[in-house]
């Protein structure tokens, strides 16, 4: 792999909605061995033909890993989920619709 490069995120826009983040997350993004662009951190993965591919997708699967989770009870999450929840719950200090919408 290249060099990686690292970047901090503290806002996620992704699915028409804005998740706020309490602190930036340092995620790094390099290229594979296949010559697509990954990008890994706060528990989530980015793949893409681009870093800004990447990036989006990274985007994306954190947003959907917030959204499988967070609604969830205790009882329907093993309890690797409901750590994992409750790290992103933490994460998260404001969702909300894309334009400023409550």
């Amino acid at each position: 792999m290249n060099k990686a490069a690292e970047r901090r995120i503290r806002v996620i826009r992704a699915f028409g909605r804005r998740l706020t983040l309490r602190e930036a997350i340092t995620v790094t993004i390099e290229r594979s061995k296949d010559g697509q662009w990954l990008v890994t951190g706060g528990e989530c993965l980015g793949y893409g033909k681009s870093k800004g591919a990447a990036l989006e997708d990274w985007k994306e699967d954190f947003a959907a890993a917030y959204d499988g989770l967070i609604g969830e009870s205790d009882e329907k999450l093993t309890k690797g989920a409901r750590e994992l929840r409750d790290k992103l719950a933490s994460m998260v200090a404001k969702d909300s619709k894309e334009g400023g919408e409550p």
